[in-house]
This record gives structure tokens, sequence and C-alpha cells, in this order.
């Protein structure tokens, strides 16, 4: 992309703001110049005081796929899916513990839920989500994922019901990124990922050259 931003650091962190009370940030494991494909990063979403890891894994991974899907957003190609109803994150659950009515789709012979086009990460008890309304616009949502969902029946005693849970429901964040908000995401997430990419070029150089 041309005029390209310069990436916000503080000391080995990377933020990505989403409006104007909202951000997300990075934290690295190491200087952007010493990751390589397989770093480990983690990611926090930042409401107020409040900071909540919604991601953990390979920063080379996790920022392609944001970036693609922005991209996507941007394009309207991620328009939410009619049946998908009242909320991709109620649905979810539902998926989860393998509930009737849900709508699925083919791919590669198994059998997907058709809300799964729109994730893009999960962490713990929380999943996050981009997907176009019906306007166009590009959503950005987290949603909670039932306490005992991955639970054995005897860790589940004492918590609250599936039932009782689902039927108190809501996202935890959603908000609409304005296009302004999406290019400069763009701009982030590919600039983070080439200069991995790039490391791992400089990496194979410094290897070829000391073993002449």
């Amino acid at each position: 992309m041309n005029g390209k931003k310069k990436i916000k650091m503080n000391k080995n962190t990377i933020e990505f703001k989403l409006n104007k009370k909202n951000k997300m940030i990075v934290e690295l494991q190491a200087p952007l110049n010493d990751m390589h494909c397989c770093s480990d990063s983690s990611l926090f979403f930042i409401e107020q005081k409040k900071k909540i890891k919604i991601f953990d894994d390979s920063l080379k991974y996790g920022m392609e796929l944001f970036n693609s899907m922005l991209q996507k957003s941007l394009n309207n190609e991620l328009v939410l899916d009619g049946s998908i109803k009242p909320d991709i994150g109620y649905l979810y659950n539902e998926e989860i513990q393998d509930k009737p009515g849900l709508v699925y789709e083919q791919f590669e012979g198994r059998k997907f839920w058709v809300g799964r086009n729109y994730f893009l990460w999960g962490y713990g008890y929380l999943a996050t989500w981009i997907y176009n309304n019906k306007q166009g616009e590009t959503i950005l949502e987290i949603t909670p994922i039932y306490p005992g969902s991955f639970l054995t029946s005897r860790k589940k005693s004492g918590l609250i019901s599936y039932e009782d849970w689902l039927a108190n429901y809501k996202p935890y964040f959603l908000t609409v990124l304005s296009k302004d908000t999406i290019t400069t995401l763009l701009e982030q997430t590919e600039t983070i990922y080439k200069q991995i990419n790039n490391n791992l070029i400089q990496k194979k150089i410094k290897s070829s050259h000391e073993s002449l």
C-alpha cells in the first residue's frame, strides 16, 4: 500500500486503534525485527482500564488473517449469512453445544457452520469476528463463550446452566470500523507480517554466508 503510516510502538507493543475509545495492543516476545514465523504474541482488547486477551498464537499467522479479513470486508465480501440471528456469538455457542437448527456448508468433504466464515480469533472463552452488515459496514465483534463449554460434566458442577447463561447472553464488544480505520489497520498488519517475512529472508542469507 502507498503512503504507509509508521506503526505506533512502545517498547515491544503495537497499538491498533478501533475507534476513539477502544483499541487493541500486541505484546511482542521480542523486537519486531527479531520475530520469526513461529514467534507467538499476545493480543489484548483494551476497554478503559480493562485488558482482555483475545489472541495468543503466531504473530505472522494472526496478522495475515486479520489483514485478509479486513480486505474482504472492505470489498463487502463478508456479508453476514441470513441465517445468523440474533447474533453470531449466540449461534456460535449453540454450535459448540451441538444444538440443531444451524445452517452448515460443505468444504473439502467436511461440514462447517456458515458462521465460521467470519471467525477471526479465539482465545479462552472469547471469540472475535469480522463481518459486513446489511449496510456494507465492517463490524468487529467480540463474543463470550459459555464457561462450561470445554469442561467435563464433573467440572461443570456448580456452574450456571447453559440455558440460563444463554438467556442472558450479550456480545462483549461490537463496533463499526470506519474505512479510515480499516485502511490504517491494513497498513499496520501488512507491515508487520512483511517485516517477519523479511526477517526470515535475512536469516537465510546470513546462514548461507556463514556456511561458505
